[in-house]
């Protein structure tokens, strides 16, 4: 049985040169963007109204 290198796809050697650049680019991105989602998902979010949360020693 001989093992399979993560099934190779032909290409020439210049395309190696700039993929790994190119996808940690696009991984680095897409870190980036999910971090700015979160952050401005909850600021808009946030629930600082006072009459939405009353608690047990709030007066009525």
């Amino acid at each position: 049985m001989t093992p399979i290198d993560a099934l190779p796809i032909p290409a020439d050697p210049a395309t190696a040169s700039w993929a790994i650049p190119v996808f940690a680019l696009m991984a680095l991105t897409t870190v980036i963007v999910l971090v700015w989602q979160t952050v401005r998902y909850f600021r808009d979010n946030r629930d600082d109204d006072q009459d939405a949360r009353r608690g047990p020693d709030d007066a009525a």
